[in-house]
Formats: C-alpha cells, structure tokens, sequence
C-alpha cells in the first residue's frame, strides 16, 4: 500500500501511530529522513506512551543539523503506518527542539526494517506489510 507524503518547507512528513504497553498515539509530525541514520521520537510524545528514561538507558549523543543533542535509546513496542506496522524497535528520544513542528524522525533504520520504498516524483512511500523483525 502507498501512502502520500505531504511536503512541508519542502521535507517530506508522514503519518504515524506509536504504540507502548498499550499507549498509543497519533501524529501527523513524523519526518521522513533518509541522511538520518536512526530515528528519534520527541520526549513529550515518549512519555505521553510510557517511554521515560530509566537509569540504565543507552544515552547517546547525536548531531543533526540543528547541532548536537542527548537523547536515550528504548524500544517501542510498534510503530504503525496504515497498515504497516514495525515491532519491537529500537529508538532514540530527545527534546527535538529544532525551531519548527516536529514529533519524530523515521531515519534509515526504520526505513530499512519497513522495506520502504520512496518515490519522491509521486511524492509517496510503500511498505512491505507487517515486519515484525529489531534493527540494530
């Protein structure tokens, strides 16, 4: 199945549901980002969906283009998209304060483990349907 990817200051963003130990929420804020390695969920929505920092969390570092920022690794029990969904996948949270409206970045990790197929002339993106498998 396609989905339509809405440009925005002309980024791609998508649609997307989180989903932990039953939590769930919906946002229309997800960047798609293939020069990101990993992708990161905003700490509000994290926490809104039972993803707070633990004491023995992976803290990274990582740098973007708005600079540098702290952000800890947890894994998410699903990400949706339409009807696909992506299981017991590792991601990074941080306070995403990038100066625009932003809840997320799905980078190449996600991309990989959906099998995502972009077409920037169409401006839409497919999945393969129901991946269950943890990229590292």
């Amino acid at each position: 199945m396609s989905i339509n990817l809405s440009l925005r200051d002309g980024i791609p963003f998508i649609t997307a549901e989180f989903i932990n130990d039953n939590n769930k929420i919906f946002t229309k804020n997800i960047l798609i980002d293939t020069g990101a390695g990993s992708s990161i969920l905003s700490s509000n929505i994290a926490i809104e969906i039972g993803l707070t920092p633990g004491p023995n969390d992976v803290i990274n570092r990582v740098r973007g283009v708005g600079g540098y920022e702290f952000v800890y690794q947890k894994s998410i029990d699903k990400i949706k998209i339409s009807d696909t969904e992506v299981c017991d996948f590792t991601i990074e949270v941080g306070d995403m304060d990038y100066g625009f409206d932003i809840d997320g970045i799905l980078g190449t990790d996600f991309l990989r483990a959906s099998k995502a197929i972009i077409d920037m002339n169409k401006l839409m993106i497919r999945f393969k349907n129901n991946v269950s498998e943890d990229v590292e």
